[in-house]
């Protein structure tokens, strides 16, 4: 399952994810977002999946953790699995806030997944925090 943002980028996201076989959920922090992590939550219930959010929000700042990752997490039992990626080839919208990266038809994309993190523990939002700013300068330096 994938929470993708009500935005027009959004439907376009979630189109593509949709014919990727994934679950979309729409919602974001900013607009309809108690109601997408609320149906996120129920529809992960459902079915005993997992799901995947940007965890810094439709707006940002890159990298900080926004609370609904966690609620998400502690209300499904799940764990937090930092996860980022990288296209091989590709644009990467670098005036976009979240430098959004579209690859090229059959182009290979790089995803590194950080160490699980249980969302009780009290810095679980720093926690998730570090592991993403650490994976990510490792994903670039790689």
């Amino acid at each position: 399952m994938v929470l993708v943002s009500l935005s027009r980028d959004g439907a376009l996201q979630a189109r593509a994810l949709a014919l990727q076989g994934l679950r979309v959920v729409r919602g974001s922090s900013s607009r309809g977002g108690v109601r997408g992590l609320a149906a996120l939550v129920r529809t992960m219930r459902h079915y005993g999946a997992d799901a995947a959010f940007a965890v810094d929000g439709p707006r940002g700042p890159l990298g900080r953790v926004k609370g609904g990752v966690v609620a998400a997490a502690q209300a499904t039992g799940a764990v937090l699995v930092p996860m980022t990626g990288r296209v091989r080839r590709g644009v990467v919208f670098k005036r976009a806030w979240d430098r959004f990266a579209l690859a090229w038809p059959f182009t290979r994309v790089e995803v590194e997944l950080g160490a699980p993190i249980e969302p009780d523990d009290g810095d679980a939002r720093e926690e998730v925090e570090r592991s993403l700013t650490r994976l990510n300068r490792e994903h670039v330096a790689a």
